[in-house]
């Protein structure tokens, strides 16, 4: 390996005393996770509303049905929106009038699935299909459950509908699929777990049925159940943070976008992204206004969040709020080729060994420091004992970042079982690379109030090429 004229890796050898260590990672900042900046208001939808249902077709927004409140009947308003011109215009009304339907798109078209027409009325079997190029709707096989407050969900062109309640009361685990090309409707086997006003998405093939209610005001679930069309077979998936129901949903990717919705009766601004691949829940920005019961869409790589109401507390009005998240792509992708030594040159008496696990998607990270003699005895340390020299950090990542979660070891002896070392939680650190030779190190110690952020690069450019040949790599 390459010696350095500041003898640097000569020097950690000689790592027997200590030299405080800076400290390390303020929460993590979003746009590590994904590098986006923060939600943005969009022209506002003409008509205010709640439970409503969206397409995203090219590069329009067809918003359908919803409720203007609390005891509101159900619209047959569809308005469309460009994302081009930032501008809304009326389109063909909805057949039906309805509040809490679902809308899907298949080959072009959006197909509006269940629903009810107004407050403590029966559920709608009902489906209708909008062709964007015609302007026209037509009607569709009925769906055999009738349900509102249910989601859909789309694999290979056939729509999964899956759970909600018939009556409000009752919630229903039943998965029913439409298939368009044959107008027919088939059931599959059951939702594990029973819920209404959940989200679901497709990845990869897969469905993820996500959060949701068993009853008004009752638990809310931070359940993420697995389905897979092909063996017609659930399983469990990670669970969100925290439990909610009256979320939007996108994917962009192969990832797993979910913002707003509510938790009891209060409306919630957060927004996160979650990796199939990784298993792991990241962080987004909040939306500017919490809302629950919206919209949501994707054109291309923004996310967009569509009316809603501001509480799930009576008489939660509709609102017209629109707001859009753009997500920036930045094709760098974490692999092997970073394993190596890194760090910051204004501060080379510290740095970071890193190792990189593809199969397992996890990221291993030792920071140390080092100076040639031990500090006398009554130095105090600021983390640890003052011949404390290492940091190490363990956790997941994804694209080009990385969430690592800190242990601080003491005690234990080198090649001995007696005395076991001990182990406690430190922090955090968010690693997040620009290329093969450039990375960020964002890092907080709550224990000792330290935060902050460094860049690094390589200590020796030998492994670049490794790394650049990896980038095409899953």
């Amino acid at each position: 390996m390459t010696m350095f004229n500041n003898s640097f890796f000569r020097r950690i050898l000689l790592w027997t005393t200590w030299l405080l260590i800076p400290a390390v990672w303020s929460a993590v900042s979003p746009d590590v996770v994904a590098q986006q900046g923060e939600w943005a208001s969009r022209s506002e939808m003409p008509t205010p509303r709640e439970k409503l249902a969206a397409c995203a077709i090219e590069d329009q927004i067809h918003v359908v049905g919803g409720a203007a409140g609390e005891n509101q009947p159900g619209l047959d308003t569809h308005e469309r929106y460009s994302v081009q011109s930032d501008s809304w215009s009326m389109e063909s009304a909805l057949p039906t009038p309805r509040r809490r339907p679902t809308a899907s798109v298949v080959n072009g078209l959006c197909y509006v699935i269940g629903g009810r027409p107004g407050y403590n009325q029966g559920a709608l079997a009902t489906v209708e299909v909008f062709d964007p190029e015609t302007g026209q709707w037509a009607s569709c096989a009925d769906m055999p459950t009738a349900r509102f407050a249910h989601s859909a969900t789309v694999v290979d062109e056939v729509i999964y509908v899956i759970g909600g309640t018939p009556n409000g009361s009752t919630i229903l685990d039943t998965v029913e699929a439409y298939n368009p090309a044959t107008d027919s409707w088939e059931t599959r086997a059951p939702m594990p777990t029973p819920r209404a006003v959940l989200a679901t998405v497709a990845v990869t093939g897969q469905i993820y049925a996500i959060g949701g209610t068993n009853a008004p005001g009752a638990q809310q679930f931070a359940t993420v159940e697995r389905y897979d069309p092909g063996s017609d077979s659930w399983s469990a998936a990670p669970d969100m943070t925290a439990g909610r129901y009256g979320m939007a949903s996108a994917v962009v990717g192969e990832k797993i976008y979910i913002f707003g919705g509510a938790s009891g009766t209060m409306a919630v601004p957060l927004a996160q992204v979650f990796d199939p691949a990784a298993g792991s829940w990241f962080p987004l920005p909040d939306l500017q206004v919490a809302r629950t019961r919206l919209a949501g869409a994707v054109i291309d790589q923004t996310l967009f969040a569509i009316g809603g109401a501001e509480s799930a507390a009576p008489p939660h009005p509709g609102v017209s709020t629109v707001e859009a998240l753009e997500l920036e792509n930045t094709g760098f992708q974490i692999n092997a080729g970073l394993n190596d030594a890194w760090f910051f040159p204004t501060t080379s008496g510290q740095g970071f060994f890193i190792t990189v696990f593809p199969d397992i998607r996890k990221m291993f990270l030792a920071w140390f420091t080092y100076e040639v003699n031990r500090p006398p005895g009554n130095v105090a340390a600021m983390l640890g004992e003052p011949g404390h020299r290492w940091l190490t950090a363990f956790g997941d990542y994804s694209g080009d970042s990385a969430l690592l979660d800190i242990e601080v070891t003491s005690g234990g002896v080198f090649d001995s079982a007696e005395p076991a070392p001990t182990q406690i939680n430190g922090g955090s650190i968010a690693v997040s690379f620009a290329d093969c030779n450039m990375g960020l190190i964002e890092y907080d110690i709550p224990s000792v109030g330290r935060t902050g952020a460094i860049p690094i690069q390589r200590i020796a450019p030998d492994n670049i090429s490794g790394c650049e040949a990896r980038l095409g790599e899953p």
